[in-house]
C-alpha cells in the first residue's frame, strides 16, 4: 500500500515498477507481454490537451 502525494512521484514510481517487473511478464488475460502491445499500439495514442487539468476527487462512502 503506497500513499502519493505528488502526481510526478507516482509517474516516476509507476515507471521504475513498469520496467522492473510489468512490461515483460506474460499477461494471463491476452497471453501476450505488454511491452509488446504497447509497441503495436503506441502509434494510435495522441497528446493530451494542454488545457487538461488534474484535480482531486474525494469521495466518502458510509453503509448504515
Amino acid at each position: 500500500f503506497s500513499i502519493f502525494h505528488q502526481i510526478e512521484s507516482w509517474n516516476e514510481q509507476c515507471l521504475a515498477w513498469l520496467d522492473r517487473k510489468g512490461k515483460y511478464k506474460v499477461h494471463n488475460t491476452i497471453k501476450k507481454r505488454p511491452i509488446e502491445v504497447f509497441t503495436l499500439e503506441k502509434s494510435h495514442l495522441h497528446e493530451k490537451s494542454p488545457t487538461h487539468s488534474l484535480s482531486r476527487v474525494t469521495m466518502k462512502i458510509g453503509y448504515t
